[in-house]
Protein backbone atom coordinates (compact mmCIF):
# COMPACT_ATOMS: atom_id res chain seq x y z
CA UNK A 1 0.00 0.00 0.00
CA UNK A 2 2.70 2.62 0.14
CA UNK A 3 3.47 2.04 -3.44
CA UNK A 4 0.18 1.57 -4.46
CA UNK A 5 -1.14 5.14 -1.93
CA UNK A 6 1.75 7.08 -3.29
CA UNK A 7 0.95 6.32 -6.84
CA UNK A 8 -2.61 7.24 -6.19
CA UNK A 9 -1.88 10.39 -4.49
CA UNK A 10 0.35 11.04 -7.09
CA UNK A 11 -1.93 10.46 -10.65
CA UNK A 12 -4.97 12.99 -8.50
CA UNK A 13 -2.88 15.34 -7.18
CA UNK A 14 1.18 15.14 -9.43
CA UNK A 15 2.13 19.10 -7.93
CA UNK A 16 0.86 18.73 -4.16
CA UNK A 17 1.79 14.82 -4.14
CA UNK A 18 3.95 15.65 -0.66
CA UNK A 19 1.48 17.10 1.22
CA UNK A 20 -1.43 15.41 0.26
CA UNK A 21 -0.04 11.95 0.61
CA UNK A 22 1.00 13.13 4.35
CA UNK A 23 -2.43 14.56 5.07
CA UNK A 24 -3.94 10.95 4.04
CA UNK A 25 -1.82 8.96 5.91
CA UNK A 26 -1.57 11.08 8.77
CA UNK A 27 -5.25 11.86 9.03
CA UNK A 28 -6.16 8.01 8.61
CA UNK A 29 -3.76 6.46 11.04
CA UNK A 30 -5.86 8.40 13.68
CA UNK A 31 -8.78 6.05 13.27
CA UNK A 32 -6.56 2.85 13.62
CA UNK A 33 -5.36 4.84 17.10
CA UNK A 34 -8.70 4.54 18.44
CA UNK A 35 -9.71 1.68 16.29
CA UNK A 36 -7.33 -0.64 17.70
CA UNK A 37 -7.85 -0.64 21.98
CA UNK A 38 -11.40 -0.35 21.30
CA UNK A 39 -11.47 -3.26 18.84
CA UNK A 40 -9.23 -4.78 21.19
CA UNK A 41 -11.54 -4.28 24.61
CA UNK A 42 -14.18 -5.38 22.47
CA UNK A 43 -13.04 -8.62 21.38
CA UNK A 44 -11.74 -9.20 24.83
CA UNK A 45 -15.45 -9.14 26.23
CA UNK A 46 -17.12 -10.76 22.74
CA UNK A 47 -19.11 -13.57 23.59
CA UNK A 48 -20.41 -15.72 20.32
CA UNK A 49 -20.19 -18.97 19.12
CA UNK A 50 -17.43 -17.95 17.01
CA UNK A 51 -15.35 -16.88 19.96
CA UNK A 52 -14.01 -14.17 21.19
CA UNK A 53 -11.33 -12.61 17.85
CA UNK A 54 -12.69 -14.64 14.60
CA UNK A 55 -15.88 -12.16 14.50
CA UNK A 56 -13.09 -9.54 14.09
CA UNK A 57 -11.25 -10.91 11.98
CA UNK A 58 -13.68 -11.66 9.45
CA UNK A 59 -15.60 -8.49 9.90
CA UNK A 60 -12.47 -6.38 9.80
CA UNK A 61 -10.80 -8.33 7.05
CA UNK A 62 -14.45 -7.41 5.20
CA UNK A 63 -14.74 -3.89 5.63
CA UNK A 64 -10.93 -3.35 4.65
CA UNK A 65 -11.84 -4.46 1.40
CA UNK A 66 -14.22 -1.55 0.98
CA UNK A 67 -12.50 0.11 2.09
CA UNK A 68 -9.65 -0.03 -0.47
CA UNK A 69 -12.13 -0.20 -3.46
CA UNK A 70 -13.07 3.29 -2.47
CA UNK A 71 -9.38 4.61 -2.61
CA UNK A 72 -9.17 2.34 -5.81
CA UNK A 73 -12.13 3.92 -7.51
CA UNK A 74 -11.25 7.50 -6.24
CA UNK A 75 -11.67 10.66 -8.28
CA UNK A 76 -10.15 13.28 -5.78
CA UNK A 77 -8.24 13.27 -2.47
CA UNK A 78 -11.32 13.63 -0.36
CA UNK A 79 -12.72 10.58 -1.65
CA UNK A 80 -8.91 8.76 -1.03
CA UNK A 81 -9.08 9.94 2.62
CA UNK A 82 -12.38 8.35 2.98
CA UNK A 83 -11.76 5.29 1.63
CA UNK A 84 -8.45 4.72 3.73
CA UNK A 85 -9.77 6.37 6.53
CA UNK A 86 -12.24 2.89 6.45
CA UNK A 87 -9.75 0.47 5.31
CA UNK A 88 -7.64 1.63 8.45
CA UNK A 89 -10.13 1.72 11.51
CA UNK A 90 -10.82 -2.24 9.95
CA UNK A 91 -7.75 -3.28 9.67
CA UNK A 92 -7.51 -2.12 13.32
CA UNK A 93 -10.02 -4.69 14.27
CA UNK A 94 -8.21 -7.39 12.64
CA UNK A 95 -4.79 -6.41 13.83
CA UNK A 96 -5.93 -6.56 17.31
CA UNK A 97 -7.64 -9.80 17.19
CA UNK A 98 -4.98 -11.35 15.34
CA UNK A 99 -1.81 -9.63 17.64
CA UNK A 100 -3.48 -11.07 20.65
CA UNK A 101 -3.54 -14.81 19.11
CA UNK A 102 0.37 -14.80 20.04
CA UNK A 103 -0.19 -14.04 24.10
CA UNK A 104 -3.44 -16.34 24.17
CA UNK A 105 -1.76 -19.13 22.74
CA UNK A 106 1.86 -19.82 22.93
CA UNK A 107 3.47 -19.59 26.28
CA UNK A 108 6.59 -17.14 26.90
CA UNK A 109 9.73 -19.35 26.22
CA UNK A 110 8.48 -19.84 22.35
CA UNK A 111 7.21 -16.59 21.76
CA UNK A 112 10.19 -14.81 20.75
CA UNK A 113 10.46 -17.43 17.76
CA UNK A 114 7.12 -17.57 17.05
CA UNK A 115 6.88 -13.59 16.97
CA UNK A 116 10.33 -14.33 14.58
CA UNK A 117 8.26 -16.55 12.31
CA UNK A 118 5.26 -13.72 12.58
CA UNK A 119 7.78 -10.94 11.49
CA UNK A 120 8.45 -13.34 8.43
CA UNK A 121 5.56 -13.30 7.35
CA UNK A 122 4.56 -9.75 7.77
CA UNK A 123 8.02 -9.06 6.13
CA UNK A 124 7.38 -11.78 2.88
CA UNK A 125 4.44 -9.82 2.48
CA UNK A 126 5.99 -6.43 1.05
CA UNK A 127 7.87 -7.80 -1.85
CA UNK A 128 4.90 -9.86 -3.24
CA UNK A 129 3.19 -6.18 -2.73
CA UNK A 130 5.29 -4.40 -4.27
CA UNK A 131 5.68 -7.27 -7.33
CA UNK A 132 1.74 -7.01 -7.85
CA UNK A 133 2.37 -3.25 -7.42
CA UNK A 134 4.70 -3.44 -10.31
CA UNK A 135 2.63 -5.73 -12.20
CA UNK A 136 -0.76 -4.45 -12.10
CA UNK A 137 0.84 -0.70 -12.74
CA UNK A 138 -1.48 -0.30 -15.34
CA UNK A 139 -4.29 -0.28 -13.50
CA UNK A 140 -4.65 1.36 -9.95
CA UNK A 141 -7.93 -0.44 -9.38
CA UNK A 142 -5.98 -3.80 -9.64
CA UNK A 143 -3.46 -2.54 -7.50
CA UNK A 144 -5.33 -2.45 -4.47
CA UNK A 145 -8.00 -5.06 -4.94
CA UNK A 146 -6.04 -7.71 -5.65
CA UNK A 147 -3.94 -7.57 -2.76
CA UNK A 148 -6.94 -6.97 -0.82
CA UNK A 149 -8.25 -10.01 -2.41
CA UNK A 150 -5.38 -11.69 -0.81
CA UNK A 151 -5.23 -10.54 2.37
CA UNK A 152 -9.16 -11.54 2.76
CA UNK A 153 -8.63 -15.00 1.80
CA UNK A 154 -5.31 -15.16 4.33
CA UNK A 155 -7.68 -14.27 6.95
CA UNK A 156 -10.58 -15.90 6.94
CA UNK A 157 -8.10 -19.18 5.94
CA UNK A 158 -6.66 -18.23 10.54
CA UNK A 159 -10.10 -17.54 11.28
CA UNK A 160 -11.12 -20.92 9.98
CA UNK A 161 -8.21 -23.08 11.70
CA UNK A 162 -7.54 -20.44 14.78
CA UNK A 163 -8.75 -22.57 17.91
CA UNK A 164 -10.29 -19.19 19.52
CA UNK A 165 -11.26 -18.45 23.26
CA UNK A 166 -14.56 -18.17 24.41
CA UNK A 167 -15.90 -16.00 27.12
CA UNK A 168 -18.20 -18.62 29.15
CA UNK A 169 -21.68 -16.69 30.09
CA UNK A 170 -21.36 -14.28 33.35
CA UNK A 171 -17.64 -14.69 32.60
CA UNK A 172 -17.00 -10.98 32.01
CA UNK A 173 -19.24 -8.01 33.28
CA UNK A 174 -21.02 -6.12 30.72
CA UNK A 175 -18.84 -3.59 29.01
CA UNK A 176 -21.23 0.20 29.56
CA UNK A 177 -19.74 3.50 27.89
CA UNK A 178 -18.01 4.02 31.66
CA UNK A 179 -16.42 0.56 31.35
CA UNK A 180 -15.46 0.73 27.28
CA UNK A 181 -13.75 4.59 29.10
CA UNK A 182 -11.66 2.60 32.11
CA UNK A 183 -10.71 -0.13 30.23
CA UNK A 184 -8.13 2.43 28.27
CA UNK A 185 -6.55 3.08 31.57
CA UNK A 186 -3.32 1.66 32.69
CA UNK A 187 -1.36 2.78 35.47
CA UNK A 188 2.21 3.40 33.95
CA UNK A 189 3.74 3.22 37.68
CA UNK A 190 2.18 -0.09 38.22
CA UNK A 191 2.75 -1.54 34.72
CA UNK A 192 6.42 0.76 34.17
CA UNK A 193 7.77 -1.91 31.91
CA UNK A 194 4.91 -1.94 30.00
CA UNK A 195 5.34 2.10 29.15
CA UNK A 196 8.96 1.94 28.53
CA UNK A 197 8.16 -0.95 26.16
CA UNK A 198 5.45 1.38 24.02
CA UNK A 199 8.10 4.24 24.03
CA UNK A 200 10.67 1.89 22.32
CA UNK A 201 8.01 1.01 20.14
CA UNK A 202 6.87 4.60 19.53
CA UNK A 203 10.41 5.69 19.12
CA UNK A 204 11.20 3.43 16.50
CA UNK A 205 8.06 3.78 14.56
CA UNK A 206 8.35 7.33 14.19
CA UNK A 207 12.15 6.91 12.60
CA UNK A 208 10.86 4.35 10.19
CA UNK A 209 7.64 5.91 9.40
CA UNK A 210 10.25 9.02 8.33
CA UNK A 211 11.47 6.61 5.95
CA UNK A 212 9.01 4.62 4.90
CA UNK A 213 6.66 7.24 3.71
CA UNK A 214 8.41 9.01 1.41
CA UNK A 215 10.47 6.03 -0.09
CA UNK A 216 9.15 6.44 -3.50
CA UNK A 217 9.78 10.57 -3.48
CA UNK A 218 13.24 9.85 -2.24
CA UNK A 219 14.18 7.50 -4.37
CA UNK A 220 12.79 9.46 -7.68
CA UNK A 221 14.63 12.82 -6.52
CA UNK A 222 17.93 11.17 -5.54
CA UNK A 223 18.37 8.69 -8.45
CA UNK A 224 16.27 10.51 -10.77
CA UNK A 225 13.44 7.57 -11.22
CA UNK A 226 10.41 7.98 -13.19
CA UNK A 227 7.28 6.80 -11.79
CA UNK A 228 7.21 3.55 -13.87
CA UNK A 229 11.00 2.43 -13.24
CA UNK A 230 10.63 3.49 -9.26
CA UNK A 231 8.14 1.09 -8.05
CA UNK A 232 10.36 -1.45 -9.77
CA UNK A 233 13.20 -0.27 -8.08
CA UNK A 234 11.32 -0.45 -4.63
CA UNK A 235 10.62 -4.06 -6.00
CA UNK A 236 13.91 -5.00 -5.79
CA UNK A 237 14.83 -3.25 -2.60
CA UNK A 238 11.99 -4.89 -0.80
CA UNK A 239 13.00 -8.34 -1.95
CA UNK A 240 15.88 -8.40 -1.04
CA UNK A 241 15.09 -6.90 2.64
CA UNK A 242 12.81 -9.45 2.78
CA UNK A 243 15.30 -12.10 2.88
CA UNK A 244 17.53 -10.32 5.39
CA UNK A 245 14.53 -9.68 7.73
CA UNK A 246 13.92 -13.03 7.57
CA UNK A 247 16.80 -14.16 8.59
CA UNK A 248 17.44 -11.44 11.82
CA UNK A 249 13.42 -12.41 12.60
CA UNK A 250 13.97 -16.31 13.00
CA UNK A 251 17.46 -16.24 14.22
CA UNK A 252 16.50 -12.81 16.54
CA UNK A 253 13.52 -14.84 17.87
CA UNK A 254 15.68 -17.98 18.26
CA UNK A 255 18.59 -16.46 20.06
CA UNK A 256 16.39 -14.33 22.37
CA UNK A 257 14.29 -17.38 22.98
CA UNK A 258 17.17 -19.76 24.14
CA UNK A 259 19.49 -17.19 26.09
CA UNK A 260 16.22 -15.61 27.97
CA UNK A 261 17.12 -12.48 26.75
CA UNK A 262 15.22 -9.52 24.88
CA UNK A 263 16.55 -6.12 25.73
CA UNK A 264 20.18 -6.52 24.70
CA UNK A 265 19.16 -7.52 20.66
CA UNK A 266 16.11 -4.70 20.89
CA UNK A 267 18.50 -2.12 22.03
CA UNK A 268 21.49 -3.14 19.60
CA UNK A 269 19.29 -3.23 16.70
CA UNK A 270 17.85 0.45 17.80
CA UNK A 271 21.50 1.46 17.17
CA UNK A 272 22.88 -0.33 14.27
CA UNK A 273 19.49 1.02 12.38
CA UNK A 274 19.51 4.69 13.37
CA UNK A 275 23.73 4.29 11.66
CA UNK A 276 22.37 2.73 9.03
CA UNK A 277 19.67 5.48 8.02
CA UNK A 278 22.21 7.84 8.25
CA UNK A 279 23.95 6.74 5.33
CA UNK A 280 20.83 7.08 2.80
CA UNK A 281 21.40 10.41 2.38
CA UNK A 282 24.83 10.15 1.14
CA UNK A 283 24.91 7.41 -0.96
CA UNK A 284 25.89 7.53 -4.59
CA UNK A 285 23.93 5.42 -6.66
CA UNK A 286 21.36 2.74 -6.07
CA UNK A 287 23.94 -0.25 -5.39
CA UNK A 288 24.76 1.65 -2.32
CA UNK A 289 21.46 2.63 -1.51
CA UNK A 290 20.70 -1.26 -1.61
CA UNK A 291 24.01 -2.15 0.62
CA UNK A 292 22.42 0.45 3.24
CA UNK A 293 18.78 -1.12 3.11
CA UNK A 294 20.22 -4.00 3.61
CA UNK A 295 22.19 -3.11 7.19
CA UNK A 296 18.62 -1.49 8.25
CA UNK A 297 16.40 -4.30 7.09
CA UNK A 298 18.57 -7.15 9.81
CA UNK A 299 18.19 -4.39 12.15
CA UNK A 300 14.45 -3.59 11.76
CA UNK A 301 14.11 -7.62 11.47
CA UNK A 302 15.70 -8.31 14.25
CA UNK A 303 13.91 -5.33 16.25
CA UNK A 304 10.21 -5.93 15.62
CA UNK A 305 10.64 -9.66 16.26
CA UNK A 306 11.86 -9.63 19.77
CA UNK A 307 10.19 -6.64 20.56
CA UNK A 308 6.84 -8.44 19.56
CA UNK A 309 7.83 -11.19 22.48
CA UNK A 310 9.32 -8.77 24.67
CA UNK A 311 5.60 -6.72 25.06
CA UNK A 312 3.88 -10.22 25.46
CA UNK A 313 5.85 -10.47 28.33
CA UNK A 314 5.49 -7.14 30.10
CA UNK A 315 1.33 -7.33 29.10
CA UNK A 316 -0.81 -6.15 31.97
CA UNK A 317 -3.49 -8.65 32.36
CA UNK A 318 -2.62 -10.86 29.48
CA UNK A 319 -4.64 -13.85 30.97
CA UNK A 320 -8.17 -11.90 30.47
CA UNK A 321 -7.04 -8.31 28.61
CA UNK A 322 -4.64 -9.55 25.73
CA UNK A 323 -6.31 -7.85 23.26
CA UNK A 324 -7.15 -4.59 24.93
CA UNK A 325 -3.28 -4.10 25.86
CA UNK A 326 -1.90 -5.09 22.20
CA UNK A 327 -4.48 -2.33 20.89
CA UNK A 328 -2.93 -0.34 23.08
CA UNK A 329 0.00 -0.96 22.52
CA UNK A 330 -0.33 -0.51 18.70
CA UNK A 331 -1.33 3.23 18.88
CA UNK A 332 2.84 2.90 19.02
CA UNK A 333 2.65 1.33 15.78
CA UNK A 334 0.47 4.28 14.32
CA UNK A 335 0.47 7.16 16.44
CA UNK A 336 3.82 8.11 14.01
CA UNK A 337 2.11 7.30 11.12
CA UNK A 338 0.42 10.58 11.79
CA UNK A 339 2.76 12.36 13.27
CA UNK A 340 5.95 11.50 10.52
CA UNK A 341 4.04 12.68 7.75
CA UNK A 342 3.09 15.86 9.08
CA UNK A 343 6.16 17.47 10.72
CA UNK A 344 8.55 15.49 7.82
CA UNK A 345 7.10 18.10 5.37
CA UNK A 346 9.02 20.87 7.69
CA UNK A 347 12.55 18.94 7.81
CA UNK A 348 12.13 18.35 3.93
CA UNK A 349 11.65 22.34 3.58
CA UNK A 350 14.70 23.25 5.37
CA UNK A 351 17.11 24.87 3.44
CA UNK A 352 14.38 25.46 0.15
CA UNK A 353 13.09 21.61 0.19
CA UNK A 354 13.79 18.05 -0.36
CA UNK A 355 16.35 18.08 2.24
CA UNK A 356 16.59 14.48 2.75
CA UNK A 357 19.50 14.83 5.14
CA UNK A 358 17.45 16.49 7.80
CA UNK A 359 14.47 13.69 7.37
CA UNK A 360 17.18 11.02 8.27
CA UNK A 361 19.03 12.35 10.06
CA UNK A 362 16.38 13.16 12.21
CA UNK A 363 14.89 9.86 11.98
CA UNK A 364 18.61 8.25 12.83
CA UNK A 365 18.78 10.11 16.25
CA UNK A 366 14.87 8.78 16.98
CA UNK A 367 16.07 6.01 16.16
CA UNK A 368 18.71 5.42 18.60
CA UNK A 369 16.63 6.99 21.51
CA UNK A 370 14.59 3.77 20.88
CA UNK A 371 17.46 1.69 22.66
CA UNK A 372 17.36 4.05 26.02
CA UNK A 373 14.07 2.88 26.36
CA UNK A 374 15.13 -0.76 27.60
CA UNK A 375 17.21 0.00 30.47
CA UNK A 376 14.72 0.93 32.85
CA UNK A 377 13.09 -2.60 32.15
CA UNK A 378 13.30 -5.00 35.11
CA UNK A 379 10.91 -7.74 34.38
CA UNK A 380 12.43 -9.13 31.49
CA UNK A 381 16.28 -9.71 30.66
Amino acid sequence: MAISLALKIQQIDPTNKETSLGVVIGVAAMFAIVGNPVAGLLSDHTRSRLGMRRPWLIGGVLVALLGLWIVAAASTVPMVLAGWCLAQLAFSAVNAAMTAVLPDQYPAERRGRVSGLINLGQAAGIPVGLALAQALNGSLVAVFLVPGAIGVAAVLLLALVLPDRRNAHGERAPLDLAGLLRGFVIDSRRHSDFAWAWAGRFLIMLAFSFINTYTVYFLSNRFGFGPDEVAGRAATSAAIGTVVIGVSSVLGGFLSDRLGRRKIFIAASSVLFGASVLVFPFVPNFTGYLVAAVVNSFAVGMFFAVDLALVTDVLPSKETDAAKGMGIFAIANKLPESVAPMTAPLLLAIGGGQNYVALFGAAAVIGMLGALTMRPIRGVR
